[in-house]
């Protein structure tokens, strides 16, 4: 009967060793995975919550056989995607990790030598402890209708978001507003007549126990109209002279306001000349100016503006006027008395508009002074031409001057003409 137990248990063990890792060498284990290119990994759970520590018991097959020592056998394990400071390691039949606070899904590669195996392991936020407000714009354009984007949500010690519903959201201070959920982590607040440049502050006050303030830029919106420091200019028909006045040029400060009569800075302006002539005067914009050279037509020109194609409200009127420069005469008769018809021009061919002549100066053996009523006696206009007749000459002189003093009505100007008659 004893040699009969002796026998069993011998027959036992040895079925025992042939059935299992129940004994396998270390050398054993690993020719069995080199041999079949695999191995398997096994988790009783793999849902966890955020933590700066967690364990979590873990199995090795090899064979369909769970391998007692996985320290042996585990030469790497990666955590993807890596996460900073998060660490892994084995303890006994366990995992250990360390820092795995952010939350989301990892896939944990465990390698031996050149043969890996992975699974995946979800790791969710703790519980919520703080709120978090977000503005993905923080500028915006004057309106009377401003749509700001907001993500409202909580987080957990560790930061992770955490989508919940809020059920009471309040703004403070008061203006008429809108506040739209999108869904529970987007809102879009709409805020009504903010229509002044600046910063502004505001807050929500969120589930009557969280108060949190957002800022954010008004700045004008697109230009609207255009104004100018002087928007009737008066320009002197151009004429290669060294004189300064009557002005030729001119240099006109001008700003740009928006719907709300913000001053905006936009400076990409164009323009365009409305006139029936041909040539026309030269404008370039630079900075806050306009710069305007005549030309030699005169005439009005209305200048209008725009910004990106729009029309602006409001123009620039610019007159060319043709001032006196010339005496052309068209007929002399000089005898007993001095008969001339001549015109006053600008140098370009242009008769002179809004003048008179103020006064005359003749030097013919004595010098006389014709003004008021004694001008008045020799001199008339006729359309573009004027008649200066019966002026007395003593004949025994034949050199003969006259000065002629025109004044420009427009530019209270007074040009001095001296001709030679004979």
């Amino acid at each position: 009967m004893r040699k009969n137990v002796i026998l069993f248990l011998i027959l036992t063990i040895l079925f025992l060793q042939s059935c299992s890792l129940f004994n396998f060498q270390e050398k054993d284990i690993i020719n069995i995975i080199e041999n079949k290119k695999q191995f398997n990994i096994s988790l009783k759970n793999n849902t966890f919550v955020a933590s700066k520590r967690f364990r979590i018991p873990f199995n090795i097959y090899i064979s369909n056989t769970v391998a007692a020592t996985p320290f042996e056998i585990i030469d790497k394990i990666k955590i993807i995607p890596e996460t900073k400071n998060a660490t892994v390691k084995i303890y006994k039949n366990s995992l250990d990790f360390i820092n795995l606070t952010k939350s989301g899904t990892y896939t944990i590669t465990f390698y031996h030598s050149n043969i890996s195996t992975s699974l995946t392991l979800k790791v969710l936020p703790d519980k919520p402890k703080d709120i978090k407000l977000e503005l993905s714009q923080k500028v915006f354009f004057a309106s009377e209708k401003i749509l700001i984007p907001l993500k409202i949500y909580y987080t957990d010690i560790y930061g992770n978001k955490i989508i919940k519903n809020f059920k009471n959201i309040s703004l403070f201070p008061y203006v008429k507003n809108d506040l739209k959920k999108i869904d529970d982590e987007n809102y879009e607040l709409t805020l009504y007549n903010i229509t002044k440049p600046g910063k502004y502050l505001f807050t929500l006050h969120i589930e009557n126990t969280t108060s949190k303030s957002f800022s954010f830029k008004i700045i004008p919106s697109n230009p609207n109209k255009i104004l100018f420091e002087n928007s009737i200019i008066y320009l002197a028909t151009n004429y290669e002279d060294n004189t300064h006045f009557p002005p030729k040029k001119a240099k006109i400060k001008y700003s740009l306001l928006d719907n709300f009569d913000n001053e905006t800075k936009v400076k990409k302006l164009s323009f365009k000349i409305v006139s029936n002539n041909f040539l026309k005067p030269t404008i370039s914009i630079e900075n806050d100016y306009i710069n305007i050279i005549s030309n030699i037509y005169p005439g009005k020109y209305l200048v209008e503006f725009y910004y990106n194609e729009k029309k602006l409200d409001g123009h620039l009127e610019i007159n060319v006027v043709s001032v006196p420069r010339k005496i052309i005469f068209v007929d002399k008769i000089i005898n007993s008395s001095l008969y001339l018809t001549f015109s006053i021009q600008d140098g370009n061919t242009n008769t002179t508009n809004n003048i008179e002549i103020s006064k005359i100066i003749i030097k013919a053996g004595k010098t006389e002074i014709l003004i008021n009523d004694k001008l008045k006696k020799y001199i008339y206009r006729r359309g573009n031409l004027f008649i200066f007749g019966n002026y007395p000459l003593d004949t025994y002189f034949n050199n003969i001057e006259i000065t002629f003093y025109v004044k420009s009505k427009t530019f209270n100007y007074t040009k001095k003409i001296t001709e030679k008659i004979y």
